[in-house]
Parts: C-alpha cells; structure tokens; sequence
C-alpha cells in the first residue's frame, strides 16, 4: 500500500467480497495519489454506488475485528467443499497450497 501512495505509477484496488462477507454489493475501492485516481477513474468510468453501499463500506471499514472472523467461516467452508470433491464424480485441482 506504501508503493501506492509514494509513487505515482502505483495503485491498488480491494473489493469488499468475501472479506467483508459483502460480495453481493460487488464494490471495492482504490489507494493511490490523487492524480493516479482521477486518470483512473476517468479511464474506467467507474460508476457511483448507491447510499446504501456508502453506508455498508464505512460499517464494514470500521469494523476491523469482524474480517478474521469471516475469512475463518470462509476457510472452513473452503476445507470442506475441498474435503468433499475427492468423492464427487468430477476431476478437481488445488489452486492454493
């Protein structure tokens, strides 16, 4: 996120998807020097969001401690979908270690 800020050939993008337990708001946002964002955006035409998807990115910003605890219930269905596709009649490969 540094390289972002300090240099102005750098941006990063996050979404709020599974981390946030808020992947049907389909919404993410950008960190980056000033210029950066406004080439980017008028690149992109971004869109605007609706209030309520304001309102649920500042809540899910500052509710730092509920991240953990959706990336452990995603892991735990991730293990055990993984778990499961050996018997499934379907061939099936790891993309992460």
């Amino acid at each position: 996120m540094k390289a972002a800020l300090d240099s102005p050939h750098v941006f990063v993008t996050r979404t709020f998807s599974k981390a946030y337990g808020m992947a049907g708001m389909r919404m993410g946002y950008s960190i980056g020097q000033p210029e950066t964002l406004r080439k980017l955006s008028n690149a992109w035409g971004l869109g605007d969001i609706d209030e309520l998807q304001a309102v649920a990115g500042i809540a899910a910003l500052a509710d730092q401690k509920a991240v953990p605890v959706f990336k452990k219930v995603l892991g735990t269905a991730e293990d055990s979908i993984s778990g499961s596709l050996p018997h499934a009649p379907v061939t099936a490969r790891q993309t992460r270690p």
